[in-house]
């Protein structure tokens, strides 16, 4: 990674690293040339010329180790062999028309903050107060202060992102209510040093995030003396953890859940650096018996009591905020649960509603259920009655009767044919005899004798 070094502003890239024709010497000879008078005359290199140097100074922007950058940085990175551009102005003041660089003190404005953080932030950003009175007589374009910085309205978006996307992967955030959480000025600014380097560009960039709703931010003033000097407020971040979703405004609930978290960190740390002064103690009472001073021992141990007695009640506290941490955590889940019923009962009343599903109407159905089955009987009843002038059924059966009857007859006659068939088919199998001729049944008994007496 090529990083170039100026008295400002530090870039980790260069232009031979940004562009691929920075080697190429007739390309950057027609580059570094000046723009055409008119433009109508020859708009194509008006326009190609105009794209190169707008994409190479805002790759520039996003490259810089800040996000506000004056017109000089950028000469002196883009210098080459010595030359500047010739059109490097032309250029500049196209893209302050189109609203690509804005000047800072314009940006604060048009930020349009509460008085307090615009306050906060402009004198962190505009440290020299000639630059923010001239700023406010002079337009940007004509302003041509040396020193005066810039913003990149493309790169500071990009770089506002970045950040973001750091605080929503950030584990060690507050969580205050559904999907929001709570970040120290001090932790951002220690998670974010790969993407903004300094407090600078953290700050313009939170005031960026706020106009979009995206952060919200607030301070809780420290109470007490430090080595007799008073403490300053603590600033803290709260952002939603849901994508395309606008910070809350800061609530008290969010202020009383900010204040035991930071209550609890200050214990912690005394806790801590009261169980360190008490080590200290014990090691001196030990050498003060060693040494056979008994009074200082004494009193060091005495020391040491009062300590343990600090430490003690101070760890009461502790327990008890985290029993208050513990009960809001699960009030929210409570409040969770309590929703999802109401959202729950109030799905169910409506689809009992559309659905039409009440007493009355269950009733109503039920009765019609009952009649539909009634009709449905005397429906069938009146199907099933006999249609015109029917005989009696006496009359039917004494007919069936004597069909059944006739039936039979016939069957024995069949019977007796079949018999009479079967009786033929024994005698065809017969050895053949000589034919007698057929006798009447008188004359039988003589017709048998004469037949013997011829044998």
């Amino acid at each position: 990674m090529h990083v170039t070094k100026m008295d400002k502003t530090t870039f980790t890239k260069t232009p031979q690293d940004l562009t691929d024709c920075w080697s190429d010497e007739d390309r950057m000879e027609f580059l570094f040339s000046a723009f055409p008078p008119d433009v109508s005359n020859k708009p194509e290199h008006w326009t190609a010329k105009m794209n190169f140097w707008t994409k190479l100074i805002c790759d520039l922007f996003y490259c810089s180790t800040s996000i506000t950058i004056t017109k000089e940085d950028i000469l002196d990175v883009v210098k080459r062999n010595g030359k500047f551009p010739l059109g490097f102005e032309t250029i500049w003041q196209e893209m302050v028309k189109k609203g690509q660089i804005i000047s800072s003190p314009e940006y604060i404005r048009n930020l349009n903050m509460n008085s307090s953080w615009v306050g906060w932030s402009i004198n962190i950003l505009l440290r020299k107060p000639s630059i923010w009175i001239a700023d406010k007589v002079l337009s940007p374009i004509k302003n041509e202060q040396t020193g005066l910085g810039f913003v990149c309205h493309d790169s500071l978006q990009m770089k506002c992102q970045e950040v973001y996307n750091i605080l929503q992967n950030y584990e060690a955030k507050y969580n205050l209510s559904d999907n929001e959480y709570v970040i120290s000025y001090q932790s951002i600014h220690k998670i974010t040093k790969g993407t903004v380097k300094t407090e600078n560009c953290l700050d313009i960039t939170l005031l960026t995030l706020e106009k979009q709703r995206k952060v919200a931010v607030f301070t809780l003033q420290k109470e007490g003396k430090s080595d007799g000097i008073q403490l300053q407020p603590v600033k803290y971040i709260k952002f939603s953890n849901l994508s395309n979703s606008d910070s809350l405004p800061v609530t008290e609930i969010d202020h009383g859940i900010i204040h035991l978290h930071h209550t609890k960190s200050v214990l912690v740390e005394q806790i801590e650096n009261l169980y360190s002064k008490q080590n200290h103690l014990a090691n001196t009472a030990r050498k003060c018996v060693q040494d056979k001073q008994r009074v200082l021992a004494k009193h060091a141990l005495r020391q040491k009591q009062l300590l343990t007695k600090s430490i003690h009640d101070k760890e009461k506290h502790l327990d008890n905020i985290d029993q208050m941490l513990e009960s809001i955590e699960q009030s929210k889940v409570d409040r969770l649960t309590l929703n999802a019923f109401k959202s729950g009962l109030a799905a169910h009343k409506l689809f009992v509603k559309k659905a039409g599903l009440n007493e009355d109407s269950a009733a109503e159905t039920m009765f019609e259920i009952a009649d539909m089955i009634e009709y449905e009987k005397e429906m069938s009843s009146t199907m099933a009655r006999e249609v015109g002038d029917v005989a009696s059924q006496e009359e039917l059966e004494t007919e069936l009767n004597n069909l059944l009857e006739e039936s039979d007859k016939k069957v024995d006659e069949v019977d007796e044919v079949e018999n009479m068939i079967s009786s033929l088919e024994i005698l065809d199998k017969l050895p053949d005899v000589k034919s007698l001729p057929i006798v009447s049944k008188d004359n039988a008994t003589t017709a048998f004798k004469v037949q013997t007496s011829l044998t």
